[in-house]
C-alpha cells in the first residue's frame, strides 16, 4: 500500500480508502460479523483511511469502524461526515448548535474524545456562504472536539467556495469517468493551498453508466439485431 499526506491535516493516509456506507445496512441486509471481517482484511492490506457518516445506518457504521481506532499497533484515521442526517436537509438546519450536537453524537457512538476529521456531508450550496458556520467549526477545533474539518461536495462551485475558508483542510469530491468534477482551477488551488482531496462516487453515477451503455448498445446494433424486448435484459 502506498501512502500520501492528506493536505495540512498531518495525516499520512493510504491511497485507497474504505467507504463504509454499505456496512451501515442502508443498501440491504448486512451482517456485522462479516462487516468486521472485511474491515479487518482492509487493515491487513494496509488501508488506514476510513470514511463514514452519522447517517450510514444511523450510527451503525460509525460503531463498527470505531473498533479499529483502538488497535495498539496501527494508526487508523477516520473521517466522519455530518449533516445529511438533518431533516429536512436544508441550509437553515446547518447551524453551529446542530453540527455540535451531531459531533457529540458521533463521539458517543464511537466512544472517542475527538474526531480526526469532520466533513460537512454534502450540504446545500447556500451553506458554503454562511461564514458563521465555519467560524463555529474553528471554535470547535480549538475546543478539541475535532482535530480537522473539511467538506464533502457535489459541485465544483462548492469546493471553490469552501477552500476560501482558511480552516478547511480537506475536500471530498465526485470524480469518475462519468462525472469529472475536478476542474483545472480547483486542482491548482487545492495544490497551492495544500488542501487534502479525496474522491468518491454516488449511486446516481451507476445509473448514468447504465444508460450510457444502453445508448451505446443501440448505436452499435440496429433494431433488427436487438433481442425481443420480452426476453432481453440490459
Amino acid at each position: 500500500m502506498k501512502y500520501r499526506d492528506l493536505g495540512k491535516t498531518g495525516f499520512k493516509v493510504s491511497e485507497v480508502g474504505f467507504g463504509s456506507w454499505a456496512i451501515g445496512g442502508d443498501w440491504g441486509t448486512v451482517n456485522d460479523d462479516e462487516s468486521t471481517a472485511v474491515l479487518e482484511r482492509a487493515v491487513e492490506l494496509g488501508i488506514n483511511f476510513f470514511d463514514t457518516a452519522d447517517v450510514y445506518g444511523m450510527g451503525r457504521s460509525e460503531k463498527l469502524v470505531s473498533r479499529f481506532k483502538k488497535l495498539p499497533d496501527k494508526t487508523i484515521i477516520i473521517t466522519i461526515k455530518a449533516g445529511r442526517i438533518l431533516q429536512p436537509h436544508i441550509a437553515a438546519k446547518y447551524t453551529s448548535e446542530n453540527i455540535r450536537r451531531l459531533i457529540e453524537d458521533s463521539l458517543k457512538n464511537m466512544k472517542i474524545d475527538f474526531l480526526d476529521l469532520l466533513q460537512l456531508h454534502c450540504p446545500p450550496t447556500e451553506v458554503y456562504y454562511k461564514p458563521e458556520l465555519f467560524q463555529a467549526l474553528d471554535k470547535m477545533q480549538l475546543e478539541g472536539l475535532i482535530k480537522n474539518y473539511g467538506v464533502s461536495v457535489e459541485k465544483v462551485e462548492e469546493a471553490l467556495k469552501a477552500i476560501e475558508y482558511t480552516g478547511v483542510r480537506t475536500v471530498q469530491i465526485i470524480f469518475n469517468i462519468v462525472d469529472v468534477n475536478i476542474n483545472l482551477k480547483f486542482s491548482r488551488l487545492a495544490l497551492f493551498l495544500a488542501i487534502g482531496v479525496s474522491l468518491y462516487r454516488t449511486k446516481q453515477n451507476c445509473t448514468m453508466i447504465f444508460y450510457l451503455f444502453r445508448i451505446l448498445f443501440y448505436i452499435l446494433y440496429s433494431k433488427s439485431n436487438v433481442p425481443n424486448s420480452d426476453t432481453a435484459c440490459l
